[in-house]
Protein backbone atom coordinates (compact mmCIF):
# COMPACT_ATOMS: atom_id res chain seq x y z
CA UNK A 1 0.00 0.00 0.00
CA UNK A 2 2.84 2.40 -0.82
CA UNK A 3 3.63 2.59 3.13
CA UNK A 4 0.28 4.11 3.45
CA UNK A 5 -2.03 2.45 6.36
CA UNK A 6 -5.48 2.92 7.16
CA UNK A 7 -5.85 4.31 10.23
CA UNK A 8 -8.30 2.00 12.10
CA UNK A 9 -9.56 -1.73 11.23
CA UNK A 10 -13.15 -3.10 13.16
CA UNK A 11 -13.66 -7.02 13.28
CA UNK A 12 -14.96 -9.25 15.57
CA UNK A 13 -12.45 -11.03 17.71
CA UNK A 14 -11.36 -14.17 15.51
CA UNK A 15 -7.67 -14.30 16.55
CA UNK A 16 -6.66 -15.29 12.74
CA UNK A 17 -7.96 -11.80 12.02
CA UNK A 18 -5.85 -10.09 15.10
CA UNK A 19 -2.65 -11.52 14.26
CA UNK A 20 -3.44 -10.32 10.12
CA UNK A 21 -4.07 -7.35 11.31
CA UNK A 22 -1.00 -6.70 13.55
CA UNK A 23 1.44 -8.23 11.35
CA UNK A 24 0.08 -6.08 7.49
CA UNK A 25 -1.08 -3.43 9.40
CA UNK A 26 1.09 -2.91 12.36
CA UNK A 27 0.57 0.81 12.99
CA UNK A 28 -3.17 0.81 12.61
CA UNK A 29 -5.49 1.02 14.86
CA UNK A 30 -7.47 -2.52 15.47
CA UNK A 31 -11.33 -2.19 16.94
CA UNK A 32 -13.60 -4.91 18.22
CA UNK A 33 -17.06 -5.17 17.24
CA UNK A 34 -18.65 -4.11 20.60
CA UNK A 35 -21.90 -6.59 19.57
CA UNK A 36 -19.40 -9.93 19.20
CA UNK A 37 -17.98 -9.11 22.01
CA UNK A 38 -20.92 -8.46 24.31
CA UNK A 39 -22.45 -11.85 22.93
CA UNK A 40 -19.08 -13.59 24.15
CA UNK A 41 -19.73 -12.49 27.10
CA UNK A 42 -23.68 -12.74 27.59
CA UNK A 43 -22.86 -16.20 26.86
CA UNK A 44 -20.43 -17.05 29.23
CA UNK A 45 -22.88 -15.33 32.11
CA UNK A 46 -25.02 -17.92 31.32
CA UNK A 47 -22.87 -20.98 31.18
CA UNK A 48 -21.79 -19.44 35.02
CA UNK A 49 -25.41 -19.62 35.73
CA UNK A 50 -25.80 -16.06 36.93
CA UNK A 51 -29.28 -14.73 37.43
CA UNK A 52 -30.99 -12.42 35.24
CA UNK A 53 -30.96 -9.57 37.45
CA UNK A 54 -27.42 -9.81 38.51
CA UNK A 55 -26.32 -10.37 34.22
CA UNK A 56 -28.26 -7.35 33.44
CA UNK A 57 -25.95 -5.09 36.59
CA UNK A 58 -22.56 -6.70 35.09
CA UNK A 59 -23.12 -6.15 31.61
CA UNK A 60 -24.09 -2.87 32.48
CA UNK A 61 -21.02 -2.31 34.47
CA UNK A 62 -18.89 -3.43 31.33
CA UNK A 63 -20.54 -1.54 28.48
CA UNK A 64 -23.35 0.57 29.52
CA UNK A 65 -22.88 3.10 32.62
CA UNK A 66 -21.11 6.37 32.23
CA UNK A 67 -17.71 4.48 34.32
CA UNK A 68 -18.71 1.70 32.54
CA UNK A 69 -15.06 -1.08 31.66
CA UNK A 70 -15.18 -0.05 27.78
CA UNK A 71 -15.63 3.68 28.09
CA UNK A 72 -12.07 4.06 30.31
CA UNK A 73 -10.15 6.72 28.94
CA UNK A 74 -6.99 5.30 29.51
CA UNK A 75 -5.68 1.58 30.96
CA UNK A 76 -5.07 2.83 34.71
CA UNK A 77 -8.89 3.79 34.79
CA UNK A 78 -9.54 0.41 33.24
CA UNK A 79 -7.37 -1.48 35.71
CA UNK A 80 -9.70 0.86 38.66
CA UNK A 81 -12.84 0.25 37.02
CA UNK A 82 -12.02 -3.37 36.98
CA UNK A 83 -11.23 -3.80 40.86
CA UNK A 84 -14.40 -2.20 40.99
CA UNK A 85 -16.18 -5.10 38.78
CA UNK A 86 -14.75 -7.51 40.85
CA UNK A 87 -15.94 -6.08 43.84
CA UNK A 88 -19.72 -6.06 42.40
CA UNK A 89 -19.00 -9.81 41.14
CA UNK A 90 -18.30 -10.44 44.96
CA UNK A 91 -21.18 -9.69 46.00
CA UNK A 92 -23.16 -11.03 43.40
CA UNK A 93 -21.61 -14.71 44.14
CA UNK A 94 -21.52 -13.94 47.77
CA UNK A 95 -25.56 -13.95 47.60
CA UNK A 96 -25.87 -17.17 46.59
CA UNK A 97 -22.60 -19.03 46.71
CA UNK A 98 -23.41 -22.67 46.00
CA UNK A 99 -24.57 -21.66 42.58
CA UNK A 100 -21.18 -21.00 41.63
CA UNK A 101 -19.74 -23.82 43.24
CA UNK A 102 -18.45 -25.92 39.83
CA UNK A 103 -18.56 -23.45 37.42
CA UNK A 104 -15.38 -21.25 36.56
CA UNK A 105 -15.38 -17.58 38.63
CA UNK A 106 -16.71 -15.69 35.57
CA UNK A 107 -14.33 -13.01 37.33
CA UNK A 108 -11.30 -14.76 36.48
CA UNK A 109 -13.08 -15.68 33.30
CA UNK A 110 -13.16 -11.80 32.27
CA UNK A 111 -9.65 -11.44 33.15
CA UNK A 112 -8.36 -14.37 31.36
CA UNK A 113 -10.22 -13.94 28.03
CA UNK A 114 -11.42 -10.56 28.08
CA UNK A 115 -9.32 -8.05 29.95
CA UNK A 116 -6.47 -7.73 27.38
CA UNK A 117 -8.78 -7.00 24.53
CA UNK A 118 -10.62 -4.39 26.28
CA UNK A 119 -7.61 -2.83 26.82
CA UNK A 120 -5.75 -3.30 23.57
CA UNK A 121 -9.19 -2.52 21.71
CA UNK A 122 -12.24 -1.60 23.24
CA UNK A 123 -11.75 1.13 25.97
CA UNK A 124 -12.74 5.09 25.30
CA UNK A 125 -8.85 5.86 25.14
CA UNK A 126 -8.36 3.40 22.34
CA UNK A 127 -11.48 5.02 19.88
CA UNK A 128 -10.42 8.41 20.97
CA UNK A 129 -6.88 8.63 20.07
CA UNK A 130 -7.79 6.54 16.65
CA UNK A 131 -10.41 9.63 15.96
CA UNK A 132 -13.38 7.33 16.38
CA UNK A 133 -15.61 9.58 17.78
CA UNK A 134 -19.19 10.76 17.56
CA UNK A 135 -20.18 14.23 16.71
CA UNK A 136 -19.98 15.48 20.38
CA UNK A 137 -16.67 14.27 20.55
CA UNK A 138 -17.19 11.46 22.88
CA UNK A 139 -15.52 7.76 21.60
CA UNK A 140 -17.66 6.12 19.50
CA UNK A 141 -18.50 1.88 20.00
CA UNK A 142 -17.33 0.31 16.32
CA UNK A 143 -20.05 -2.42 15.52
CA UNK A 144 -19.85 -4.67 12.51
CA UNK A 145 -23.28 -4.93 11.84
CA UNK A 146 -23.47 -1.37 11.36
CA UNK A 147 -21.05 -1.42 8.19
CA UNK A 148 -22.54 -4.77 6.86
CA UNK A 149 -26.34 -3.59 6.93
CA UNK A 150 -25.12 -0.84 5.41
CA UNK A 151 -23.33 -2.61 2.29
CA UNK A 152 -25.87 -4.74 1.99
CA UNK A 153 -28.83 -2.11 1.71
CA UNK A 154 -26.70 -0.38 -1.19
CA UNK A 155 -26.23 -3.38 -3.14
CA UNK A 156 -29.65 -3.80 -2.97
CA UNK A 157 -30.67 -0.88 -4.18
CA UNK A 158 -28.43 -0.46 -6.49
CA UNK A 159 -28.58 -3.75 -8.48
CA UNK A 160 -24.67 -4.00 -8.43
CA UNK A 161 -24.14 -7.79 -9.49
CA UNK A 162 -25.97 -6.76 -12.83
CA UNK A 163 -23.91 -3.57 -13.67
CA UNK A 164 -20.70 -2.31 -14.16
CA UNK A 165 -19.33 -0.29 -10.78
CA UNK A 166 -19.38 2.81 -13.42
CA UNK A 167 -23.27 2.58 -13.69
CA UNK A 168 -24.02 1.92 -9.96
CA UNK A 169 -21.73 5.09 -8.76
CA UNK A 170 -23.42 7.23 -11.50
CA UNK A 171 -27.06 6.15 -10.29
CA UNK A 172 -25.80 6.85 -6.67
CA UNK A 173 -24.77 10.42 -7.30
CA UNK A 174 -28.38 10.51 -9.05
CA UNK A 175 -30.19 9.76 -6.22
CA UNK A 176 -27.81 11.56 -3.94
CA UNK A 177 -28.29 15.05 -6.00
CA UNK A 178 -31.99 14.12 -5.86
CA UNK A 179 -32.49 13.71 -2.34
CA UNK A 180 -29.82 17.24 -1.52
CA UNK A 181 -32.35 18.98 -4.16
CA UNK A 182 -35.60 17.82 -2.20
CA UNK A 183 -34.31 18.87 1.56
CA UNK A 184 -33.23 22.40 -0.15
CA UNK A 185 -36.57 22.68 -1.80
CA UNK A 186 -38.36 25.97 -0.14
CA UNK A 187 -42.12 26.47 -1.15
CA UNK A 188 -42.63 30.02 -2.86
CA UNK A 189 -43.74 32.60 -0.55
CA UNK A 190 -47.25 33.48 -1.02
CA UNK A 191 -48.84 37.32 -0.58
CA UNK A 192 -51.82 37.09 1.31
CA UNK A 193 -54.40 38.19 -0.53
CA UNK A 194 -57.26 40.71 0.63
CA UNK A 195 -59.66 41.44 -2.38
CA UNK A 196 -61.31 38.50 -3.82
CA UNK A 197 -63.07 41.08 -6.27
CA UNK A 198 -66.27 38.56 -6.53
CA UNK A 199 -69.06 39.98 -8.81
CA UNK A 200 -72.48 40.48 -7.37
CA UNK A 201 -74.10 37.84 -9.38
CA UNK A 202 -72.19 35.31 -7.45
CA UNK A 203 -74.81 32.74 -6.32
CA UNK A 204 -76.72 33.49 -8.63
CA UNK A 205 -78.44 30.25 -10.99
CA UNK A 206 -78.68 30.91 -14.91
CA UNK A 207 -82.00 32.21 -15.94
CA UNK A 208 -82.58 33.45 -12.19
CA UNK A 209 -83.18 37.15 -11.49
CA UNK A 210 -82.50 35.97 -7.82
CA UNK A 211 -80.29 35.23 -5.29
CA UNK A 212 -80.10 31.95 -3.93
CA UNK A 213 -82.15 31.66 -0.90
CA UNK A 214 -84.38 34.79 -1.59
CA UNK A 215 -87.94 34.71 -1.79
CA UNK A 216 -90.03 34.98 -4.84
CA UNK A 217 -91.90 38.28 -5.10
Amino acid sequence: MNGQYPLIIGSDTTSEITKAVSKVFPPTTHLFCTRHVRQNIERQLTKTRVHQDDRQKLLEAIFDVPDSLIKSDNIEEFEDRLAEFEHLWNEIKNTNPNNYKHVMDFHDWFITYQAQNFQEHLIGGIRNAAGYVNQDGTAKLFYNNDNEALNHMLKNESYWERRPLSDVLESQSERAQIIRDYYAYQLPIRQPTTDFNIPATAGRKLGRKVFVGQQQP
